[in-house]
């Protein structure tokens, strides 16, 4: 029944997108592009939309390392950044893989000779930064936006609904766990270690620990990621000023935000497909830099998005993953803590 759910989601999900993209307006766009740019411009654009993707993905593994780098069995930098491609590619993979790109991190990481218990501590603490940081970056572009888009005051609050629920969710969870006392702690984690999640019990707990440690790295990895998400909002500024509709820096930071918010709030639609493209064309109608910079970005986002998914998978061949990602299909991955949680 969950995969009918899941194959039925999809399908919904592939259809909007395709009625999205074709009530865009794409001949205007690419008018108004072949207007203002030669061919081998054109090319130029291309490569460099992928430059603030390609900080966000080094920015994101800086954000990893933080958490990870105190360990004196810290794998290199190179070694981490490639297995946060090869993660993030199966993350963005997941309508034609059934399974989340974290496991397959944790797996990398073991190949290396670590624990499962380090390797998923390491991890769940950059998710935690990452998450949190897209929130407070989110909902900081929202408060801007608030100003420039007064018109769109309601809509842009219900925008900052599903971050600020979430955000909380994630404070008050970390927070409780950090200030609660030992042995409320170690009744909470006996209690849930009975339950089917038992197996990451230690692996969370391992993680909390390390936070309560050194709370310094925690806060690092938050920033790393904040200017991570930031970065990403070049994108925004780069079509625009390209296609003769310029934006301020404010103005792309804002749109990202609005972006990450529609994307956030979609997170249960495979790929955002759908979501992103109608996002794209409705935030970008906001502004200045009108629809044809969102059908550009429509595009770009996605060209730029398999590019990224083809090189993580290219990682993940050359990590030797291969066989440890058909494992794990296979179910060997859910015992990926099992023997320390045991």
């Amino acid at each position: 029944m969950r995969q009918l759910l899941k194959l039925m989601v999809l399908a919904a999900s592939l259809t909007w997108a395709v009625i999205v993209i074709a009530r865009a307006d794409f001949p205007t766009a690419w008018g108004d592009l072949c207007h203002r740019t030669s061919a081998s411009q054109r090319g130029v654009l291309l490569a460099l939309f992928f430059v603030p993707s390609a900080i966000f993905q080094w920015l994101d593994t800086c954000g990893w390392r933080a958490v990870y780098a105190r360990s004196s069995a810290a794998p290199s930098f190179g070694r981490l950044y490639s297995i946060w491609l090869a993660g993030e590619a199966v993350n963005q993979a997941t309508p034609v893989l059934p399974l989340g790109g974290e496991p397959v991190k944790a797996l990398l990481i073991r190949t290396l000779g670590h624990s499962g218990t380090d390797a998923a501590a390491s991890i769940l603490s950059a998710r935690t930064a990452m998450i949190l940081a897209q929130v407070l970056f989110t909902l900081s572009a929202l408060t801007l936006a608030l100003g420039t888009a007064r018109a769109q005051a309601q809509w842009l609050s219900s925008l900052a609904v599903f971050p600020a629920v979430l955000g909380g969710v994630i404070a008050i969870t970390l927070g409780g766990a950090l200030v609660a006392p030992r042995e409320v702690r170690r009744r909470v984690g006996r209690r849930i270690g009975t339950g089917r999640g038992g197996k990451l019990v230690v692996a969370a707990g391992a993680a909390l620990r390390g936070c309560r440690k050194d709370p310094a790295a925690f806060v690092a990895a938050l920033c790393w990621f904040v200017a991570g998400w930031a970065v990403v909002s070049g994108e925004f500024w780069l079509v625009a000023r390209v296609l003769g509709r310029p934006l301020s820096i404010t103005q792309a930071l804002e749109l990202e935000g609005m972006m990450n918010a529609i994307c956030m709030a979609t997170f249960f639609i495979p790929g955002n497909l759908g979501s992103q493209e109608a996002g794209l064309l409705f935030v970008s109608g906001l502004f200045q830099a009108g629809s044809p910079a969102g059908a550009v970005m429509l595009i770009l986002r996605r060209v730029r998005e398999a590019a990224w998914v083809g090189a993580g998978l290219a990682c993940l061949a050359h990590l030797g993953g291969g066989g440890a990602l058909v494992r794990f299909m296979r179910g060997a991955g859910h015992g990926l803590v099992k023997e320390e949680a045991a």
